[in-house]
């Protein structure tokens, strides 16, 4: 098991630096001078321009700019944004709730598209399981920021059922935004659980299950334990996604997390901010990869003695 985890951890060196180094290249090299959006009425005073691009470095070359910020990462800083703030500082707050919003989609997608999926698998051929996945692929098919809008119109603006604006400390006011960013992967976690599924159902271990009287629901409990790899994989692929795919929802609903805070400093053309959550939203991806890696091992331990 050591083994196993050193060779996953060895891979994230290369994926780290590949991933800040594109991005960093596509925040600082972008048309247009941060300095002289800086300077703001002084924009025409080369003294204050160039005073502005040595507090930043703006001045130096791309290789000295992106070294010294992989210095300032080893030394646990994620830079400083134009304002004079820590950009770490900045996240704090906001990734407890992109975070909290995640969890949250991700448990409804995982109750919703498992559940369907199962259904489907034992109702197969049948009106009940068609319908079921001809559901998922309607939902799929609703555009993230159409969901989000008709949600906040009927259920918030026009029923009243939940906060028309976020609350901290207010747990409803996830719900909604975690349904619309959760409900985009059900169709996909529906059809993989239901595939998986039904090869289970079909495998040997399972009539020899049910030829010594097992219930059906032990032998759909073990089919489905069996046939949970591929949907691990996709659960932990969306987790990431879904820390990094939240601006839409944010945005709508007014949630003050990494999301909203990404497209503020895209649109201010902030580069420190940008790469600076880029960075962090890499790192939880490949820590989540890792974990979906070591839960590979638990469910097959063929996996891991072959990554030993």
């Amino acid at each position: 098991m050591p083994v196993y985890i050193a060779r996953r951890l060895a891979q994230f060196v290369p994926t780290f630096i590949g991933a800040t180094l594109a991005v960093y290249a596509l925040a600082f090299l972008v048309p247009g001078d941060p300095a002289r959006a800086l300077a703001g009425e002084q924009a025409s005073d080369p003294a204050a321009v160039a005073l502005i691009q040595q507090r930043y470095h703006l001045n130096e070359s791309f290789f000295h700019q992106y070294m010294r910020y992989l210095t300032g990462l080893f030394h646990g800083t994620l830079g400083t944004t134009y304002s004079g703030q820590s950009v770490a500082q900045s996240l704090v707050h906001k990734a407890g709730v992109t975070i909290t919003l995640a969890g949250f989609a991700l448990l409804f997608e995982i109750l919703v598209g498992v559940s369907i999926g199962v259904f489907a698998a034992v109702r197969d051929r049948t009106v009940g399981g068609n319908g079921a996945m001809l559901f998922t692929l309607v939902v799929l098919a609703i555009p993230i920021f159409v969901s989000c809008l008709v949600m906040q119109l009927v259920l918030t603006v026009r029923f009243h059922l939940f906060p028309t604006t976020f609350v901290a400390g207010n747990l409803t006011s996830y719900i909604l935004p975690a349904i619309a960013l959760g409900s985009i992967s059900v169709a996909p976690i529906a059809r993989l659980t239901r595939s998986a599924t039904l090869a289970s159902l079909q495998s040997d271990y399972v009539r020899s299950a049910r030829a010594h009287g097992l219930s059906e629901r032990r032998v759909i409990f073990h089919a489905l334990r069996n046939s949970l790899i591929p949907t691990v994989t996709h659960l932990g692929y969306d987790f990431g996604m879904m820390l990094s795919g939240a601006v839409v929802v944010e945005g709508v609903f007014n949630l003050p997390g990494v999301g909203n805070a990404l497209f503020q400093a895209i649109t201010l053309k902030d580069g420190p901010t940008i790469v600076g959550i880029v960075t962090a939203l890499v790192v939880a991806y490949l820590f989540i990869n890792l974990v979906v890696d070591l839960i590979y091992g638990v469910l097959d331990p063929r996996i891991r003695a072959h990554g030993n």
